[in-house]
């Protein structure tokens, strides 16, 4: 009995993408930020910083969460501010 591995060109089945995102971050879309919650303090904070300071600087260990709270969190509230601000004044203030 032989059995043949798939070519390396096939591609990798796609898995269901559901609130569970494993190491895959979240991005700025609207289903990923409902999806993203918790995380409000800092949110606030780096948005408070990256108002106030021209360089803020985000780290920690790899698997924290940095990409999902810069995209789904500050990124995403930072699009809708300015976009409140398009519509208010004609242009974002920030």
């Amino acid at each position: 009995m032989s059995h043949s591995l798939p070519a390396m060109h096939e591609p990798a089945p796609q898995l269901s993408r559901g609130p569970f995102r494993g190491l895959a971050p979240f991005d700025t879309t609207d289903v990923d930020a409902l999806f993203f919650f918790g995380r409000g303090h800092e949110q606030d904070v780096l948005i408070a910083n990256l108002i106030s300071f021209p360089l803020t600087v985000l780290y920690g260990p790899s698997g924290v969460g940095k990409s999902s709270l810069l995209r789904a969190g500050v990124a995403h509230r930072l699009l809708e501010i300015a976009n409140g601000d398009v519509r208010r004044q004609g242009r974002p203030e920030f």
